[in-house]
């Protein structure tokens, strides 16, 4: 994303327009003045991600990645693919919460 972001700035910097930038760089046109938007407001600091809003992570990347490994790199003895579940108990975990519609 930052790659795309600094296009849009350098296409922006050509004189070219929301729009024209959109068709040219396969983007909507509010992408595109987000992007602008939040590059004249924060400079180079602003083709960075911004922070995700909601509550921090619980675990870390030291804890994901094992995760994500194991789910591409093997598969579960009772099923043929992970689920929440089964991934859960496999590490460990077995504490897990479901999103619930209307809370």
């Amino acid at each position: 994303m930052l790659a795309l972001r600094a296009r849009i700035v350098l296409a922006a910097a050509e004189g070219l327009t929301n729009k024209e930038i959109a068709m040219h760089l396969n983007v909507c046109a509010y992408t595109a003045g987000v992007c602008r938007n939040r590059f004249a407001r924060d400079g180079l600091d602003g083709l960075y991600d911004e922070p995700l809003p909601g509550a921090p992570r619980q675990i870390g990347d030291d804890e994901i990645a094992p995760t994500i490994r194991k789910t591409l790199e093997t598969w579960p003895q009772v099923a043929k693919h992970w689920s929440l579940r089964t991934m859960a108990k496999a590490r460990g975990s077995f504490t897990i919460r479901f999103p619930q519609p209307g809370r």
